[in-house]
């Protein structure tokens, strides 16, 4: 008979298996990287280069340019762009973050030839046509008021603004009035300037020879950038503890961070392993005190968002106002428990099986294995940074934890946003 009051015994976790990873050029400066799965008959075509907003003079700037994009081309409108990626089934996204700004074209493999011309004319020819263009600003304008109104949103934004400042581009919040003058030559120079700056190309799925054959001959005239960001001012501790009222929400919004180590750091990964102890899966410190034990939240997380020039660390949670204080009293309860007391080797262990299941299925597919690759291309990296996160997992002891949440969550450094 089972005995069900001991849990089943974990057998060791294989080795982590990476997909095979081809890198090649398409010219000098433009990198074309392969990784092949003929298990699904899509083709993911991901194009990413360095102009994002730390590249952009004026907040929105980047992300304005990227939804630009597909919004015509001197040699197609961008209803024919749009129908001809519907009528194909395909998906094509533009979008800017804070380094990068990025294409991706899913496709299903036998319609790849026709929607690959669609591609090569958006991001070597764009019209950047005016009339889109006021609409897109009015469209934004009406997000920007209301991020304004979203406590989450909203806080995420001030967080940002009081850890790095409000004029480091990691650090800016579009305003209406700056998006109300923001002119659509602005939007064509710093596309003319950072278009194609340090370019990474990346296909992923059912890739034929014809298929890295068509795209190495798409792209292979390209006129490639290498331009550093403009000089960004200091990034440190800028910005107040904030308390923002909002007097119609039940709810408080808590935010709060600073700054941390860059992903090539050789403590990153002991830094996050600690910040998922603390709040990065359903059964972290965080989790288990403030949902579980006191019911103040549904849900609270705590990870690190990794740029280019920084990093910074964020624990977020949304509680009913009465549970404000407790709730941050609690969360610097466990930080401090963290620093003080080595975790226990069972629930170690329990902590590790759980990383290495998580890291064994994000490779499973075309889209788990690019979001992965280009979680770390933009620091330089390959997926042996995977190897090398599988066993940091495994080794990890509980002084190393406790040694790096007290070097590293710094809590006289922290900055404090509340939003509600």
């Amino acid at each position: 008979m089972v005995n069900r009051s001991q849990a089943p015994i974990t057998p060791p976790f294989p080795p982590l298996r990476l997909p095979a990873v081809e890198h090649s050029f398409i010219q000098p400066g433009l990198p074309l990287t392969i990784v092949r799965d003929e298990s699904q008959p899509i083709i993911i075509l991901s194009i990413n280069y360095r102009a994002g907003n730390l590249y952009a003079s004026r907040a929105g700037m980047a992300g304005l340019m990227a939804k630009m994009l597909p919004k015509g081309t001197t040699e197609q409108s961008a209803e024919y762009i749009a129908d001809q990626i519907e009528y194909y089934g395909g998906r094509l996204e533009s979008v800017a973050d804070q380094d990068l700004l990025k294409i991706n074209l899913e496709v299903p493999s036998r319609h790849f030839h026709q929607l690959l011309p669609i591609l090569q004319q958006v991001v070597a020819t764009p019209a950047f046509p005016l009339p889109p263009f006021e609409k897109l600003k009015k469209i934004t304008a009406q997000k920007i008021q209301q991020n304004l109104l979203d406590p989450q949103k909203h806080g995420y934004q001030r967080l940002r603004q009081a850890i790095f400042g409000p004029d480091h581009p990691y650090g800016r919040i579009l305003q209406a009035e700056s998006l109300e003058v923001l002119t659509i030559e602005e939007i064509k120079k710093h596309h003319a300037t950072y278009h194609w700056n340090q370019p990474e190309i990346f296909l992923y799925g059912d890739v034929t020879q014809e298929v890295a054959e068509a795209t190495l001959k798409a792209f292979e005239r390209i006129k490639i950038k290498s331009l550093a960001p403009p000089q960004s001012p200091a990034s440190v501790f800028q910005g107040e503890n904030l308390a923002i009222k909002m007097e119609n929400s039940p709810q408080t919004t808590i935010n709060l961070g600073h700054p941390t180590i860059k992903l090539t750091d050789p403590d990153y990964i002991p830094l996050y392993i600690t910040t998922k102890l603390l709040g990065g899966y359903f059964g972290s410190r965080l989790m288990a005190n403030i949902r579980e034990k006191n019911g103040f939240t549904y849900g609270i997380h705590s990870y690190i968002n990794p740029f280019w020039q920084q990093s910074y660390w964020r624990t977020t949670t949304v509680v009913n106002k009465k549970h404000t204080e407790a709730t941050c009293r609690e969360i610097l309860h466990e930080i401090k428990r963290l620093q003080e007391t080595p975790i226990g080797k069972e629930p170690l262990q329990h902590f590790k099986n759980y990383l290495l299941g998580e890291l064994l299925g994000s490779f499973e597919g075309p889209l788990e294995i690019e979001e992965q690759l280009e979680a770390v291309a933009l620091h330089k990296l390959g997926l042996t940074y995977y190897q090398q996160l599988y066993q940091g997992i495994k080794e990890i002891t509980p002084v190393t934890i406790q040694q790096t949440a007290q070097r590293y969550l710094g809590l006289p450094t922290l900055k404090w946003v509340r939003v509600g």
